[in-house]
């Protein structure tokens, strides 16, 4: 079962750079994304400053690879519990037919 609106086939009429994009209809997956894409970037911009003001060298830290590997485990874990969750709680279930009709004139002339 596919779970988000990217995964299905993508309409070929539309410009390549822009059909997932065209998929997501606006959407709440997007907008999961937007914010999910948003909230990173403000914590990456807020971690690098204060680093930079606290003259923090993370090269010479003995535990920042300790650090690396137990976020990208912990992640893992969250990821498979979450997706489990979300499976169990039915959330973002595509329940329409996911095929695209797309003139295939049309299809020949953009490609």
């Amino acid at each position: 079962m596919k779970r988000w609106l990217t995964e299905r086939q993508l309409d070929r009429s539309i410009n390549h750079a822009f059909r997932s994009l065209d998929a997501l209809c606006f959407g709440s997956q997007y907008y999961f994304i937007i914010s999910i894409t948003t909230f990173g970037q403000i914590f990456l911009y807020l971690g690098f400053t204060a680093m930079i003001r606290s003259n923090y060298n993370c090269f010479s830290d003995p535990s920042a690879l300790i650090w690396c590997i137990m976020i990208a485990v912990l992640k893992m874990i969250v990821q498979m519990i979450l997706s489990k969750l979300s499976i169990a709680l039915g959330i973002w279930q595509v329940k329409s037919n996911d095929k695209i009709v797309v003139d295939v004139g049309t299809v020949n002339r953009l490609d």
